[in-house]
């Protein structure tokens, strides 16, 4: 809810649902959505699209987190271990949060790029 006040231009289109016995805590969580969705939100605000997919859902003991938004070029996913941002101390440390995190969910992260969009892939071993 958040981040849709943020960008009131873009919406965020959920699908999915998730149960009560995940073994991720509730701030790991919301730091791995926050990131991602900010991230999406921020590129898809200075590019005039309007519109983010978040698909979550479980999968046997797996959770499964995809963060789609369009793209308005190709994108070098290699230059993701650095900040855009003009304030590199304060900001830019999204992604290492995210991977962070999936690591310690012995997780992963990955990217799926067409040439329209690009999906924030995040597998998390979660179900007790």
């Amino acid at each position: 809810m958040q981040k849709q006040a943020e960008y009131p231009d873009i919406k965020i289109i959920s699908k999915g649902a998730i149960r009560n016995n995940l073994t991720v805590n509730d701030y790991d969580l919301c730091s791995i959505l926050n990131n991602l969705l900010d991230n999406a939100l921020e590129y898809s605000a200075k590019n005039n699209f309007s519109t983010v997919w978040l698909n979550i859902y479980l999968e046997a003991s797996v959770l499964l987190i995809d963060v789609v938004n369009n793209i308005s070029a190709p994108i070098d996913i290699s230059k993701f271990s650095s900040t855009t941002k003009a304030d590199n101390i304060n900001h830019g440390l999204g992604l290492a949060i995210v991977k962070e995190t999936v690591h310690y969910y012995n997780g992963s992260l990955k990217y799926e790029l067409s040439e329209s969009q690009i999906t924030a892939k995040v597998r998390l071993f979660t179900v007790e």
